[in-house]
């Protein structure tokens, strides 16, 4: 046999290799194949749904109500001996702030019991937190304003005005009614958690 029908030979039994390597690969690949090994080897899957936890543990501090309050601030300062005011020595100045309080609950400190029994859902709330109370600087309104060369307004005597004006701006949100409206918001957010799970039920609500 010659050289060039040994390489013919070769390459025509390559081709039926070829061949029959695709014909077992399309019918092992095949649906029916494919599915019988699948079912076979399929893994198992096992969900276990179980309620651990409230979606309110995880906010933190939580503003539910906030008041804009303004506040008059008057600085009236002179310079006296035997308290008689001596002349050209006196400052006043007459001007307002608008004081921004935001007030709610550390809502990690919020215990809750749940009676399925009763359909019935306890809560106690701590108590109510002041999360912040400041001035807005844009809203500063001078009425009045005549300070003497002779007695200056000091950057201290200025800062405790300010403190003061938070001080008195706080008492009065408070005697508005300010804890009062915290609350009933911080009911509306508690029972809208509950609601998605706990449908039917009635609420009890403490306040430490």
């Amino acid at each position: 046999m010659s050289k060039k029908q040994k390489k013919s030979n070769i390459k025509f039994y390559i081709k039926i290799a070829i061949y029959v390597a695709i014909l077992i690969t399309g019918t092992l690949f095949s649906k029916p194949i494919v599915h019988f090994f699948t079912q076979m080897f399929k893994a198992e899957t096992t969900t276990i749904q179980k309620v651990t936890k409230i979606g309110f543990e995880d906010i933190g501090e939580l503003a539910t109500e906030s008041a804009y309050v303004t506040t008059v601030s008057v600085t009236d300062k002179s310079r006296k001996i035997f308290d008689i005011t001596i002349p050209l020595t006196e400052s006043k100045i007459i001007y307002s702030y608008d004081s921004i309080i935001k007030a709610g609950y550390n809502f990690n400190d919020i215990k809750w019991n749940i009676d399925n029994e009763k359909k019935t859902i306890k809560v106690s709330f701590p108590k109510m937190i002041i999360i912040s109370n400041d001035l807005d600087e844009k809203s500063l309104k001078v009425y009045h304003e005549d300070e003497s060369i002779f007695t200056n307004v000091t950057m201290k005597e200025s800062n405790k005005a300010r403190i003061k004006m938070k001080q008195k701006a706080l008492k009065n949100a408070l005697a508005n009614g300010f804890e009062a409206r915290a609350r009933k918001n911080a009911e509306v957010i508690i029972k809208s958690f509950f609601k998605q799970q706990y449908k039917d039920y009635k609420y009890q609500i403490d306040w430490r």
